[in-house]
Order: structure tokens, then C-alpha cells, then sequence
């Protein structure tokens, strides 16, 4: 099986403001004055507008005003690493391009030490942070909301130009020793793990890679692996968020459920002139490209099979 897109549409970016805008609930909805949910900052699974939580409420509880320029970065799933540093992080640099002047920041989710690291290498400092909640209702004097195309499209090459600039060049990273092959472990992960993954550690380790967890790393430490890295091998994952930071020409190996082919991260290393490779674990695929009710399955990967790809590409022995 093969990837392929003829021409892949990008829908433009926008930074519109809402005088009297509104935000709801847990994961922050967008409302405009006369009551119209704006969904293109407000999707929400299973991604059909009118089964929106909001259109299940009887009353919403009264707004709160702030007399304040309020930007809004909130998404359905921010506490995901890959979603928040495309589907939210990547939107400080909408706001910037747009030149207005903002009091505070409101966002969902953010707990994790990855975000708050993110957030403070763009220098957001968490005093103008306003975090949504379940009772979450508030209006402000301008509401400004920075919109970009999420879930379907995949990473956008403004996406990944600004996220390195502001993570790996304003860092100072540069490649460095001892990380030219590395394997991605997903044995700290909920779902979509290896099963056999001391065998196919086993396999790796003959032929120069390291096999890691991100999760024992810092976002910048984890910049820094990817960009010394000319080989990673890695299940499907947020994980591979990361190859956002890898050279040009570096090889990369994503392993797929049996029948849960993804293309995000295919497309991530075509905008980045990366060499990619996929192979599916063991068992029976659907009869389409795609079942999603099989996306998170945890995985076996034949060793036999990995140690063929891994010759054929040129990974050396």
C-alpha cells in the first residue's frame, strides 16, 4: 500500500475579531452576538455541527464580561501533543501576523509539563492565561479568534515553519552525536502499543539504533534527538509529532495497526523532503484503506518483516 495525493488542499488561514464574543463550556466554544456557534474553533466529535454539547443545553450559565481583548486558542483536544502544537500552538503565529494587541489568552487542557514548556519558549507567561472549565462562560470586549483548518487537513507548511523557528532555530539546537538511529517506544502509552517490542528492539539494536521514550525528555531535549536523527523507526503516535524537527533526507519508518493506515505524518515528511516508509503490524486489514474502530489497537510487528524493510531502505546490519 501506498500513500498518494494528487494535490492536497490547504484552506487559508484567518484571525477574525467578534465584538462581543462569547466562549463555553470545557473546551471553550466560540458564540458570536446573535447566539451562532462558530465552528471552525469549535469542532467537536464526532465533528458534526448540530450534535455540538452546546445545543444540549437547556440554559448556559451567565457570562461572565471581561472588558478586555481576549484571544482564543482552545481545541478539542489540546491535551494530545500532536493536535496542541498544530491545532493550537501553531496559532500564536496567526496572532502575531495579525498585529492586535491582546490582554489574555484562553485555553482548555493545558496540565501537561509539554505545554507549559511550549507556552513559555513562545513566551505566553501563565498569569495571562485563561483556562476553560466545565461551568466556563465568559464575554469579552473583543473577541479575537485566529482559525486554522484542523483534524482533516493534516500539518500546513506555515505550521511547521513557525514551529521550528520558534522550538529548534530560537533554541539554538543543532544536530548532535549518538542519536543518528532512534526508535520511539510507546510502552507508557494507552493504546496502540507494541506488543513485542523487546523483539523488535532486538532487531534494531544490531543495526545502530537507540530505542527510547520521549516521555524522559523535555520538549527541547526532545527537539534536539530528532534533529541529530537520519533514521527513526516508531508506531503511529503523537510521538511522531516530532519528526517536525528532523533534517531533510532523514529515513523514517511509521508502524501501523493491521488496518489503521493514517497519512498525517506521511504528509508531515513530504513538506519536510524527509524518506518515508510504513509497514503494518500482523493481522487481517479491512477491505478499505481504513477501519477507524481498529485506530487504537495495540500491535505486533514481525521481526522478520521489519528487519527486510530496514535492509531494503539501507539501514546497515
Amino acid at each position: 500500500m501506498a500513500f498518494a495525493i494528487d494535490r492536497f488542499y490547504s484552506p487559508a488561514p484567518y484571525t477574525i475579531v467578534v465584538p462581543d464574543g462569547r466562549v463555553w463550556g470545557e473546551f471553550g466554544a466560540a458564540i458570536a452576538p446573535d447566539n451562532k456557534l462558530l465552528w471552525d474553533v469549535s469542532i467537536f466529535p464526532p465533528f458534526v455541527p448540530d450534535e455540538h454539547p452546546v445545543f444540549r443545553q437547556t440554559r448556559l450559565t451567565p457570562a461572565v464580561f471581561v472588558d478586555e481583548t481576549v484571544a482564543l486558542l482552545t481545541f478539542c483536544a489540546s491535551g494530545m501533543y500532536y493536535h496542541w502544537m498544530f491545532d493550537v500552538l501553531s496559532r500564536f503565529d496567526l496572532l502575531a501576523r495579525s498585529g492586535i494587541a491582546v490582554d489574555r489568552f484562553i485555553v482548555n487542557g493545558v496540565r501537561s509539563a509539554f505545554q507549559l514548556e511550549t507556552l513559555a519558549a513562545l513566551g505566553i507567561p501563565q498569569d495571562k492565561l485563561i483556562h476553560c472549565h466545565a461551568d466556563f462562560h465568559l464575554q469579552a470586549k473583543r473577541l479575537v479568534v485566529p482559525v486554522a483548518a484542523a483534524i482533516e487537513w493534516g500539518p500546513h507548511q506555515w505550521q511547521i515553519r513557525y514551529l521550528r523557528e520558534e522550538l529548534l532555530t530560537r533554541n539554538g539546537i543543532a544536530p548532535s552525536p549518538g542519536w543518528e538511529r532512534i526508535y520511539i517506544g510507546r510502552a507508557r502509552a494507552s493504546h496502540r502499543r507494541v506488543t513485542n517490542e523487546e523483539q523488535v528492539c532486538d532487531v534494531l539494536r544490531v543495526r545502530g539504533f537507540r530505542c527510547i521514550e520521549l516521555e524522559d525528555y523535555t520538549v527541547a531535549q526532545q527537539a534536539a534527538i530528532l534533529a541529530s536523527a537520519r533514521f527513526v523507526v516508531a508506531a503511529h503516535g503523537s510521538g511522531l509529532t516530532n519528526l517536525l524537527f528532523c533534517q531533510p533526507g532523514t529515513k523514517v519508518v511509521e508502524l501501523f495497526p493491521s488496518n489503521f493506515p493514517v497519512y498525517v505524518y506521511w504528509l508531515l515528511c513530504n513538506h519536510l523532503d524527509l524518506d518515508y516508509y510504513h509497514l503494518f503490524a500482523e493481522g487481517e486489514r479491512a477491505a478499505d484503506k481504513l477501519d477507524p474502530k481498529h485506530g487504537y489497537d495495540d500491535m505486533f510487528v514481525n521481526p522478520g518483516k521489519l528487519a527486510t524493510v530496514l535492509d531494503r531502505i539501507g539501514s546497515g546490519a
